[in-house]
Order: structure tokens, then C-alpha cells, then sequence
């Protein structure tokens, strides 16, 4: 796939300066003050440098080797705690509730919001295609970016075509090449971003899961598509966003998870194609039992490939029906060994056959959070 101009027409993309700017809205967030690196530059060029990378790697093993055996504390762990700066949660734009042979559509409130806001200070929202395709959803499905806008919450919209992607209901996906892009993707994307501009969104994650298993997206040629083909695809993408809004960041699809044997070498492969050449944080997605010694030389090894900041945007206990205790800390746990700029735990409310156990909306687990926060943070 060549590059998304060849698509939507001369002067379209205007490639802007990859040097990260500041928010045309003032300063209405703290910016430098919530991130602890700030923001970064991107470095095109240092995915062909082989010597360096292979120091780093080995200072990475080295970083690694007095933690063998201990359980001890990760990589380059934060200097503090988990905090509701750092906190977010994941949030459906519309839960569909199957009823008999029909769906009831049920969205977040208001006062919903009010409450996602007291766990933390980010906002994943999927106003996929499917949602703003729909009759009876449409425009709803963006509601919760002005929701979100309304109290000052760090909004990562999710941008996802669900045609494209293999499961059991879609057999036949469509294939994500030039005429897709420029027909059905383009489109979209200008839809979603333009009624971001005005709305303070933060970030954009471009499609989700990409290589999950059970719903794999595909590729130009309607296969599965390859890390290589979604680096492509992510570029394009990423400069049709930065035409738009030059100001807001890119985020890649989350891998769930990056250390697991399935997804580990897929992880791999992304960087080494040069994926961080058009995103402004590398995000990952992770569920696990536990973070041992095995997960943890993985890590390592995917830092000493990346040169940017990490954020995870899903992150919860594997098994969805454990404790909340559990879930908690679990979550804790993560953010301490992938040492992320923020972390969101999954779900606020699901909808499916798995995730309402994964729900934090009157659980436990939303009480646990909002516990550590009255407390204040506590040491790892």
C-alpha cells in the first residue's frame, strides 16, 4: 500500500512536521505536568541502526540479570505508584444487550462519565463503524467523546472497521487495500477525527487487536494481515489524523499481550518494521495471571527495541472471573513492570458473554480504586 495522498486526493495530506507541537487549545490540560517524559520526537532513522540496537539489547539483559529468580521489580519501574493521574478506564459507546432475537442499546450517562472521571484521568472510546453505520445507533456513537470533553478527560478514541475483520459472524472480511482505504477507511476517519477537532481528543489508537486470534484483521489480499502490512496501513492513516489535527497523537492498535508466545515474535516484527515511525506512544494491551521472570526478559528485550514512551490502554486479570481484589492488583502490577505513561483498566460496563465480568461499574473493583485514590498511592 503505498502512501494515503496516492488515495484522497493532492493536497489532502499536508505531512506535517513530525515534532510534536502544542495543543492549539491552550492550556486547558497540564500537559507536561501528567506525562513524565513529555513529549517526544520521532526518530525515523534509528530502525536501520544495527550496532546500537544490539548494545542496547545486551544492556537490556544485562539490566535483567540480577532480578532472575527474585520476582523483583521490572523495568525502568516509575518512581511512583499507580495514581489517578496515570489511571483510566476503557468505555463501550453503546452496550448492545441481547433480548429474545433482538438487541436493547443502552448508552453511557452523564453520570456515568461523572464516575469514570473519579477513577482516573483517561477515556478509551470505540465509535466503531458498525456503531455510526447503524440505524438505530449512529450519531450516538460519538456522544461519549462530548461526554468525556465535558470533564476534562484524556479521551483515546478508537478507530475500527469491523468489516475487516475475521470472525465467526464475518467470514468474509473485506480486504484492506487502495480501494477500501480511499471508499469506506478514508472516510471514516475524517468523520471521527473532524468531530474530535473541536472535542480536546488526546489520541487516536488505529484499529484494535489486529492479530487477535479469534478476530484477526486482514490484509490488502484479504489473508491475515501482516505486521508489515499494518505498519503500512498505520502510516497512512497516521498522516490522513495529522492532516486533520496535527496536534493530537497516534497510537498503534494494542497487541494483547506483547509477551505472550503468540503475540511476542508479532511484537517484534512491528518494531523492527519501523511502527514507531508514526506514533507518538507504543501501546499494548495485557491480561496475565501473574508477571514472572519469563515475561519480564520479554519486556526488556521489547524496550530496548522501542524509543518511545509505552502507554496500555486494556489491561485487566486473564481470567475474567477472579476476585476483584485480584483484578486490582494484577492491574497494580502491570503498570509497575511495564513502567507506562497510563494505564486503562477494561472494561467500565461490557457486553458480552465474557466481559460483564470484567466489569468495574458496580463491582468491587471500582470501589478498590476509588480507595487507593482516597488513600493516596501506596508503595509497589
Amino acid at each position: 500500500m503505498g502512501r494515503v495522498r496516492e488515495y484522497i486526493g493532492a493536497g489532502v495530506v499536508n505531512n506535517p512536521d513530525p515534532a510534536r507541537k502544542e495543543p492549539s487549545w491552550g492550556s486547558a490540560f497540564p500537559w507536561e505536568d501528567t506525562m513524565r517524559h513529555g513529549r517526544s520526537e520521532k526518530k525515523v532513522g534509528a530502525y536501520c541502526n544495527t550496532p546500537l540496537r544490539g548494545v542496547l539489547i545486551l544492556c537490556a539483559v544485562l539490566a535483567f540479570l540480577p532480578s532472575c529468580g527474585g520476582g523483583g521489580g521490572g523495568i525502568d519501574a516509575p518512581a511512583e505508584p499507580i495514581s489517578r493521574d496515570r489511571h483510566g478506564v476503557h468505555v463501550s459507546p453503546v452496550e448492545l444487550w441481547r433480548v429474545a432475537d433482538r438487541y436493547d442499546f443502552t448508552y453511557p450517562t452523564e453520570a456515568d462519565f461523572d464516575r469514570i472521571a473519579a477513577l482516573g484521568k483517561y477515556v478509551v472510546i470505540n465509535p466503531n463503524t458498525a456503531f455510526l453505520k447503524s440505524v438505530e445507533i449512529g450519531d450516538a456513537a460519538l456522544e461519549a467523546i462530548d461526554l468525556a470533553y465535558s470533564r476534562n478527560l484524556f479521551s483515546i478514541v478508537r478507530l475500527d472497521y469491523n468489516r475487516s475483520v475475521r470472525d465467526g459472524t464475518n467470514p468474509n472480511p473485506t480486504p484492506t487495500n487502495q480501494y477500501w482505504f480511499e471508499h469506506e477507511w478514508a472516510p471514516y476517519v475524517n468523520r471521527v477525527v473532524n468531530y474530535g477537532l473541536t472535542r480536546r481528543v488526546w489520541a487516536y489508537q488505529i484499529c484494535n487487536e489486529v492479530f487477535e486470534e479469534s478476530h484477526p484483521m486482514v490484509g490488502p489480499t484479504g489473508a491475515d494481515i501482516t505486521p508489515e502490512e499494518y505498519v503500512d496501513l498505520l502510516g497512512n492513516t497516521a498522516e490522513l489524523i495529522k492532516s486533520i489535527d496535527p496536534n493530537v497523537y497516534i497510537l498503534n492498535a494494542g497487541i494483547t499481550s506483547p509477551v505472550e508466545d503468540r503475540y511476542y515474535p508479532i511484537a517484534v516484527r512491528l518494531l523492527n518494521a519501523g511502527m514507531e515511525r508514526w506514533i507518538d506512544y507504543t501501546n499494548w494491551h495485557y491480561y496475565t495471571r501473574g508477571i514472572d521472570d519469563d515475561e519480564r526478559s520479554r519486556i526488556m528485550h521489547l524496550r530496548a527495541l522501542s524509543e518511545l514512551p509505552w502507554v496500555i490502554t486494556e489491561a485487566n486479570h486473564i481470567d475474567p472471573g477472579v476476585p476483584p481484589e485480584r483484578k486490582w492488583n494484577i492491574i497494580k502490577s502491570i503498570y509497575r513492570e511495564m513502567a507506562p505513561e497510563l494505564i486503562c483498566s477494561f472494561i467500565w460496563q461490557g457486553d458480552d458473554a465474557n466481559s460483564p465480568k470484567w466489569t468495574i461499574k458496580d463491582t468491587g473493583l471500582e470501589e478498590l480504586i476509588l480507595e487507593e485514590w482516597n488513600r493516596g498511592p501506596q508503595a509497589p
